[in-house]
């Protein structure tokens, strides 16, 4: 009786090793969206969330496709991620001055005891975004932080669903601190989001590859009067960051130096202009160039 008590118990220990990963029914058709909820402090992971919205070419060739909207807050404010295509929700959490806000989107999430780990790594994603918003945080911090993060998830087996050979998967790291006016590191949470598109064509492969340098959106956006840019350097060399007006009046220069590969991200104030439309172009020696839009609400 004894014997058999153990092997029943063996047995089920095997079938909830085999069946107890989540499924999240990721589709080769579709944007397939996710994100991870990590404690800042302890680094525990506590849960994701998983949704899918009908793919459309063109919004995941540099990063993940997701619109970032921030009301800052006189007494309450929040944060909004929405994909890019068709303004669905992602994410969304309030933020509270000299309070604490919480997550309002979505209702419910999946208990990190659904997911289990594998032996090995994800294969490296396609682009890491790091998005820093978060004042008190130095960047240098951050992002040693934010590299820890992910090392203490990669080897979720629910990971390998989006890191397939052959499909676009990228990810993002955000501190979310749901308090505003001061840090607390025992509220703050990093929302790893995880990012699968269409696979990859071997044009699109080999334009990806040779990405060097890439220019994210600025975020809050629009903003008023101050807004972060960031952007990636893979390999050394000369940086310029400007903005125009819509005419294509320069306003102002930001960066113009040598600067080592790295993620930067940079503080634009525009206290002394106008609300409207304005671009911000980042030029990379002779190599690259891109620029995008942002506004300025007052």
């Amino acid at each position: 009786m004894r014997k058999s008590i153990e092997i029943f118990a063996i047995l089920f220990l095997l079938y909830t090793a085999c069946f107890s990963q989540i499924n999240w029914n990721l589709d080769y058709d579709s944007a397939n969206f996710a994100f991870l909820i990590v404690d800042y402090t302890t680094y525990n992971f506590e849960g994701g969330y998983f949704t899918k919205f009908p793919y459309y070419p063109g919004y995941d060739d540099e990063s993940i496709p997701f619109t970032i909207l921030y009301n800052p807050p006189a007494d309450f404010g929040d944060i909004l991620f929405t994909y890019s295509a068709t303004n669905d929700t992602i994410f969304a959490g309030s933020i509270v001055w000299d309070g604490l806000g919480q997550i309002t989107f979505p209702d419910t999430i999946d208990d990190a005891s659904e997911f289990s780990y594998d032996s090995t790594q994800v294969a490296d994603p396609f682009s890491v975004s790091y998005l820093n918003y978060v004042d008190a945080i130095e960047d240098s911090v951050f992002y040693l932080k934010a590299d820890a993060t992910w090392m203490s998830v990669n080897k979720l087996k629910i990971l390998k669903e989006f890191g397939k050979e052959g499909n676009v998967f990228r990810i993002a790291l955000y501190l979310y601190a749901p308090a505003e006016g001061f840090f607390s590191a025992t509220s703050a949470k990093w929302i790893i989001f995880l990012y699968r598109g269409q696979p990859i064509t071997d044009a699109v492969n080999e334009t990806s590859i040779s990405i060097k340098y890439q220019l994210f959106q600025n975020y809050p956006n629009p903003f008023n009067p101050t807004t972060k840019i960031s952007y990636s350097v893979l390999e050394p060399n000369i940086i310029i960051l400007k903005v125009y007006d819509i005419l294509g009046n320069e306003v102002h220069t930001m960066i113009n130096q040598f600067q080592p590969a790295g993620y930067y991200t940079v503080n634009f104030n525009a206290i002394n202009l106008p609300s409207g439309n304005y671009i911000y172009k980042l030029q990379v020696g002779n190599d690259y160039m891109e620029n995008r839009k942002m506004l300025l609400l007052r």
